[in-house]
């Protein structure tokens, strides 16, 4: 183990993370470009995706509070995963809901797809990318203002923030799944596509947390299949396809 207060090395896994964090907010950006042009859309789509995400972390201080209220707790972890899964549900798919009810005035899977890559985008851009990119850059320039992060990211493996990467990727095209769903439920006034937001939500999050005991591939190995799953639905209801059923 390195010595930071001596040495003042950087631990390897400082590039990683910086070079993860720089896609985690160029590939969003990039990928809400390309859908614009491919599809058409204008900007405001992909703006009320990423605004609304950021407004959905209101819910930020309660998981906090419900932290440590439950963490002293048997099974506290636990308890914690479910409200935080709960409260991430609730609050992304209402601000999904508060997009195509009020916000956007055409309701189409073009306009779903560009504001679910600015929903999920700002996800990977704010939580991850901006996180990833001063804990990179700190690391490198003054490990010695972070000395026990420092030592405790010399025990990391260095792949493991592009292990993060694919995952904020993973997550965008569930967002995409979500957002359609949440769509129809608007356009079509059925129950079971919005309860099918919520609980897809709910489960995908509640294994992520729970799983993450156990490393970061096992969460991406769980992750993967669903966004494999959402990105076929995207596929199968384009318009072309449905035009053509």
């Amino acid at each position: 183990m390195v010595d930071y207060s001596d040495s003042m090395a950087p631990p390897p896994i400082s590039i990683p993370l910086i070079f993860a964090g720089s896609l985690e907010i160029a590939v969003p950006l990039l990928l809400g470009y390309l859908a614009m042009r491919r599809l058409n859309v204008g900007l405001m789509p992909y703006v009320v995706g990423c605004a609304l995400f950021t407004l959905s972390l209101i819910r930020m201080p309660l998981n906090s509070f419900f932290q440590r209220l439950v963490y002293p707790l048997p099974h506290g972890f636990q308890l914690s995963a479910l409200f935080m899964s709960t409260t991430a549900a609730i609050f992304e798919e209402g601000v999904r809901l508060i997009a195509f009810l009020w916000l956007l005035d055409e309701r189409s899977w073009s306009i779903a797809v560009v504001y679910g890559l600015g929903h999920g985008g700002m996800e990977s851009m704010l939580l991850a990318g901006v996180n990833s990119l001063i804990m990179g850059f700190l690391l490198i320039l003054s490990p010695s203002r972070i000395p026990f992060t420092a030592l405790m990211m010399e025990e990391l493996p260095a792949y493991l923030p592009l292990l993060a990467l694919y995952e904020r990727l993973m997550a965008i095209a569930i967002h995409l799944l979500l957002t359609l769903l949440v769509l129809r439920f608007v356009v079509e006034r059925k129950p079971l596509y919005l309860a099918a937001a919520l609980l897809i939500h709910f489960a995908v999050d509640l294994a992520a947390l729970l799983l993450s005991q156990f490393g970061a591939p096992i969460v991406e190995a769980a992750v993967t299949p669903i966004a494999a799953l959402s990105l076929l639905y995207l596929y199968q209801t384009r318009p072309e396809a449905v035009s053509h059923a």
